[in-house]
């Protein structure tokens, strides 16, 4: 069984993305996965269940769902002889129907769409791999292998190309179907502005770690002259991803939708991927009911404190007009204090949201079901392997004056229906879960981003040798951060124990800083430190704080 992954990063300067992969097996016929989000927010930032309710939270999150790119390669995808290649299946469903029918070109545009998904996944796979032989030493990499590397990708990319516009040729001549030739020109033009950039992203590496290497000047040639040619290709195409290097306002204006349109074709293929979420109410029914009876208890409580004290039912005085004044209060604080402690304990039992997964192929098959749940919850109802990851130190307490952190806890469950999911998507074999964030709101109560610091630094002036150093200060400025710690618990439905990872989001009121690893800090923090110059191992610290400090934040 493959093991849950995740990634956390940052997508913008407002949001954090968070990923979650679950591999599915023909084996598993369903799968049951539970993720839960722990947000331990510093009292400073003053949120609190008052001023960020529910509704603001959902508001704030975005979830999506949809199937992993299948993984396949160059040589696999140009095989074709191979069944799960896009290009195969296009030429074979040419050759058994001639288009002759909207199923056929249908699933033509399907396939095609596929493949520029695919395509994108497998030019970042391999210029990882090239990052890798280029930055690896001479005799396990280095420039040489490096560049025949690249010859080969440049080679099997440009055949990818050239295939799909083989295949481009011999379906739109002479057809009538207006959405399958929109469909080639798509994905022909978001394969060329690909390959683009991946010759670009290659062109800059070489030029960074082998800017000598007389083999590696020669690829950036070919590099170069490849960019050349699909721009050459897009223009003979009519194709309007054009940029300029022109400073003029039309030429402003042109590569402002060169970006727009680019974004728009990766939508196009990767769209393909990704399952209809239809949301429901959730639990909102058996929320609604146990608020009915916290209001029949609360009214129950008023009726009898007034037949109890005035059984003759007569409110002659005043007196009794204020005693039921009084019950009347107090049954509106026991209906909501009821529903406070409804909504506190019935969170991971009771769901706010559950939705429908539904492929979007023709069969609308549903593949899965989700629910979701958010709450503020006490320390004391945190799981003790949570808290535990979490590990307040002590510099942590002095910065919140002993203020205890609130803590928000969303809950995602997700059941995947495997079987279905294989029954109409051959080629997939991973679900991905994408959640992304708005920190927005937690912005709102803190300090300036920047504020001004002195240091003060020896130094001794030229021609001083024999003096003792001067002490010369130094106006800086640094950030105000605020340190949120987020703990990620997930389970698979089973015996298999829970994945916990723990991050760290450093805010500013100007947005999000960083988001920090706590294993690699943790690693970070019990590195031997290296052995200090003479010269220096007496003299003050005034950089940041070694990392054995800042670890436990």
């Amino acid at each position: 069984m493959k093991p849950l992954r995740h990634r956390l990063k940052v997508h913008d300067r407002y949001h954090v993305e968070l990923k979650l992969r679950y591999a599915l097996s023909r084996e598993r016929p369903r799968e049951n996965l539970e993720a839960e989000l722990f947000f331990f927010l510093p009292a400073s930032l003053d949120v609190n269940s008052g001023n960020y309710r529910q509704e603001e939270f959902y508001q704030d999150l975005h979830a999506y769902t949809r199937y992993g790119t299948p993984l396949m390669s160059l040589d696999e995808m140009l095989d074709a002889e191979n069944e799960r290649s896009p290009l195969a299946r296009v030429a074979r469903l040419r050759a058994q129907q001639g288009g002759a029918t909207d199923e056929a070109r249908a699933r033509v545009v399907y396939e095609l769409r596929v493949l520029a998904a695919i395509v994108r996944v497998q030019y970042r796979l391999e210029s990882k791999k090239l990052r890798a032989l280029l930055k690896a030493p001479t005799g396990e990499g280095g420039p040489a292998r490096a560049v025949e590397a690249a010859d080969a990708l440049l080679e099997r990319a440009r055949r990818v190309s050239a295939r799909l516009r083989e295949l481009r040729a011999a379906w739109v001549a002479g057809a009538r179907a207006l959405e399958m030739a929109r469909g080639f020109d798509y994905v022909d033009e978001s394969l060329s502005l690909l390959l683009q950039e991946l010759c670009a992203k290659l062109h800059r590496r070489f030029a960074r770690y082998a800017p000598e290497d007389e083999r590696a000047r020669a690829l950036r040639a070919r590099l170069a002259a490849a960019i050349q040619d699909e721009d050459e290709h897009r223009l003979r195409a009519c194709y309007p991803s054009l940029a300029t290097a022109g400073a003029s306002f039309a030429e402003r204006r042109a590569n402002e939708y060169y970006l727009y349109r680019k974004g728009v074709l990766k939508k196009f293929a990767q769209s393909v991927l990704f399952l209809n979420v239809r949301t429901g109410q959730g639990s909102r029914g058996a929320f609604y009911g146990l608020y009915a009876l916290a209001a029949m208890t609360a009214m129950f409580v008023y009726v009898g404190a007034i037949l109890f004290f005035f059984p003759s039912g007569q409110l002659d005085s005043l007196s009794a007009i204020v005693l039921a004044i009084v019950a009347y209060a107090l049954k509106d604080r026991i209906k909501e204090g009821m529903k406070h402690y409804f909504n506190a304990r019935m969170t991971g039992i009771l769901r706010d949201r559950e939705s429908r997964l539904v492929d979007r192929g023709p069969g609308q098959v549903e593949v899965g079901r989700s629910a979701e749940a958010f709450s503020y919850v006490p320390a004391s109802r945190v799981p003790r392997e949570v808290l535990e990851l979490r590990d307040r130190s002590e510099l942590s307490e002095i910065a919140e004056d002993g203020a205890p952190e609130v803590v928000l806890k969303y809950q995602r469950s997700t059941a995947v229906y495997a079987e279905r999911v294989f029954q109409v998507r051959q080629r997939v074999d991973q679900l991905d879960e994408i959640l992304r964030f708005s920190v927005a709101n937690f912005l709102r109560h803190m300090d300036e981003p920047r504020k001004g610091l002195v240091a003060a630094r020896q130094a001794r002036a030229p021609g001083e040798s024999g003096a003792a150093p001067r002490v010369r200060l130094r106006h800086v400025t640094a950030l105000k951060v605020y340190h949120v710690n987020l703990v990620l618990r997930l389970r698979r439905g089973g015996a298999e124990p829970p994945v916990l990872k723990r991050y760290r989001l450093i805010l500013t009121r100007d947005g999000i800083v960083r988001v920090e690893d706590h294993d690699r800090a943790k690693a970070l923090a019990l590195k031997p430190p290296e052995a200090a110059p003479a010269d220096a191992a007496s003299s003050p610290q005034l950089g940041p704080a070694p990392a054995e400090a800042r670890s436990g934040i």
